[in-house]
């Protein structure tokens, strides 16, 4: 099943190629990676453990349903008198949006101010931490214990009131999941300020330092270099000055990953990004037992968690009900969402975190949830 499955993505990621004629598509983008990615776990390198049928049908949903939502986008689209073009953006970061009788022209422009104050509000959760990381190496800790620590010193994020733990979980990871989407922006396609460059490297570095070797916003870093400069390549004009900081830029994140990968005693680095590509489906269908036998739905609280949990802290801290008050469909959300205890998904091949949007679907509504 996982070959057909892996054929069919493939096929639907070249049909988006062809129609787009992009490879940043919405359409190629995600039936390419979930390619890519299923075939990678299906060849069970490493040791790694196969997944089930059930999961593979699961995914299939999900690709189904993905599927379906962009035919019900693309034929009005095409077909649709009052609709040209919805592509067209000049180098002055100007994004027109062309009809039938008139164009519009929204300007887009950063707002630095804001993102300079972004960058401060990371650096006040980063700063201290990474000084307590630095005297724990000092004292002879490597990046593999101090990771194993930062995974495990935290509760559920629903039972955890601590303040330093809420700034790290609703503000600060916020905060590090748009900085580097919005510096490469800025460096291609914007006006190329330097302070926002060289804060985006400073917090993504002491990042690193305090998740004990975390590599995932390198990763993150990289692939939105790639996608901006994919969509921006022929919009722009690359310097050469620029392309040779683009090629340090680049030459210096995979020297930070493969460092990063070695100073965590993980002896190879092919093995470290197979897993971190394949692993969430045998993950997946490790952590989809429990919820299978539970036979309890979510009902939407798993894939709205980010909305509904800091509303349910709040009113922890104002006293307004304890933790014995939640409803048990939140507890039940909060025990299936926390991915942070270590799983084995295959022979020393430990893995948490990662188990595809699929996975909140299927706790919400099972099949249903997902397709």
């Amino acid at each position: 099943m996982p070959s057909i499955l892996a054929g069919m993505c493939l096929i639907f990621a070249i049909l988006g190629l062809v129609y787009e004629k992009n490879l940043y598509n919405p359409v190629t983008a995600f039936f390419g990676l979930w390619s890519v990615i299923i075939h990678a776990a299906r060849l069970c390198l490493y040791g790694m453990y196969p997944a089930s049928t059930n999961t593979y049908i699961i995914i299939l949903i999900g690709i189904i349903g993905f599927l379906l939502g962009c035919i019900w986008v693309y034929f009005p689209r095409k077909y649709s008198s009052n609709w040209k073009d919805s592509n067209s953006t000049n180098i002055n970061n100007r994004r027109t949006y062309q009809l039938t009788d008139s164009i519009i022209e929204e300007e887009l422009e950063i707002n630095y101010v804001l993102v300079y104050i972004l960058l401060i509000m990371s650096l006040l959760y980063l700063v201290p931490n990474t000084i307590q990381i630095i005297n724990l190496m000092r004292q002879g800790h490597t990046l593999k214990q101090i990771r194993f620590s930062f995974w495990n010193i935290d509760t559920s994020d629903l039972y955890n009131l601590r303040f330093e733990h809420s700034y790290r979980v609703y503000v600060f990871q916020t905060i590090m999941n748009i900085i580097p989407a919005i510096a490469v922006i800025d460096l291609l396609a914007g006006k190329r300020d330097k302070k926002l460059l060289i804060g985006c490297i400073v917090i993504s570095i002491l990042n690193v330092m305090v998740s004990g070797g975390g590599r995932l916003h390198i990763m993150y870093l990289a692939c939105d270099l790639v996608l901006v400069f994919l969509i921006c390549r022929n919009r722009i004009f690359i310097s050469s000055k620029l392309k040779k900081v683009i090629l340090v830029f680049t030459g210096m994140l995979i020297v930070a990953f493969v460092y990063v990968t070695i100073a965590r005693d993980i002896t190879s680095v092919l093995k470290s990004f197979y897993v971190y590509l394949a692993g969430c489906v045998p993950h997946m269908d490790i952590r989809l037992e429990p919820i299978i036998a539970e036979r309890d739905l979510t009902y939407g609280i798993a894939s709205l968690k980010g909305l509904t949990q800091p509303f349910l802290l709040a009113l922890r801290l104002t006293g307004i009900f304890g933790i014995d008050q939640y409803p048990q469909i939140f507890l039940n959300a909060s025990e299936f969402m926390d991915l942070r205890s270590i799983v084995y998904i295959g022979d020393g091949i430990r893995y948490n975190g990662f188990v595809s949007l699929f996975y909140y679907f299927f706790l919400d509504g099972r099949y249903i949830g997902v397709a």
